[in-house]
């Protein structure tokens, strides 16, 4: 864990949790109410997502203006049932709790006091291999199996080659793998896949016995979803100076 992290109180705002996260460089900040208690986390995906323009409809704004969600209350945009673990947890048992919640974080507590956090970034550090130097991309949980761990790995790498190019702003690429189940010399795995951009987690989850069929799923689906971006854009676009 990360010890003695950086806490704010849940009546700051919106606004100041932000500059606290750019400034330390924090994706995850907990909450805690007058008594000291954690009462919830703000996340780097929070304070996105308040950044975010309101809808409109005609001269009408539905929603929330950005500058007074930056004016609310942390707690206001915050998880409030956060994910907690204690110092004694088995890292094993930390991350399946990081993983059945859909999360990214678990903080550690004594009782009602907070001693440290977990966060994907530290578990990633830990036990990821790096698929490349020169790309952004973890792996966790390679087969045991060298020629299939060498197709995963030479796989995946390909996809986020290709992805970096149409998208640079991509800043990480993860890919879990889990062994599901196995059948005489066959094996099912499970693939789970986080594309993490500023703006988005864009994420791809298959299973099969044909590990490399898998990939190639993945592959496709990604390079389709990042791909038709660009064009959505320009056809706004023309369609906007189109005169009615």
């Amino acid at each position: 864990m990360s010890p003695r992290p950086v806490v704010l109180r849940e009546k700051d705002k919106v606004s100041t949790t932000k500059s606290i996260m750019i400034r330390r460089r924090k994706d995850h900040i907990p909450l805690v109410n007058g008594e000291e208690r954690l009462s919830g986390i703000a996340t780097s995906s929070h304070i996105i997502e308040a950044m975010l323009p309101s809808e409109k409809i005609g001269r009408r704004v539905l929603g929330v203006e950005k500058l007074n969600r930056l004016n609310m209350q942390a707690l206001g945009i915050a998880d409030k049932n956060v994910v907690v673990s204690k110092p004694e947890d088995s890292l094993r048992s930390v991350i399946g709790a990081i993983i059945d919640a859909n999360s990214t974080y678990s903080v550690v507590c004594v009782g009602e006091e907070i001693q440290g956090i977990v966060t994907h970034r530290d578990i990633v550090s830990l036990l990821a291999e790096k698929v490349e130097e020169d790309l952004p991309a973890y792996i966790i949980g390679l087969p045991d199996d060298p020629f299939d761990a060498e197709l995963a790995k030479s796989k995946f790498a390909e996809t986020v080659r290709f992805l970096k190019r149409i998208a640079p702003e991509i800043e990480e690429a993860r890919c879990k793998m889990k062994l599901r189940d196995i059948e005489e010399e066959r094996m099912r795995y499970e693939v789970d896949v986080s594309i993490i951009t500023p703006y988005k987690r864009h994420v791809y989850t298959n299973s099969g016995w044909d590990l490399a069929n898998i990939f190639d799923q993945m592959s496709d689906s990604l390079k389709k979803r990042f791909g038709h971006r660009p064009t959505r854009r320009r056809t706004e676009s023309v369609r906007g100076t189109v005169p009615e």
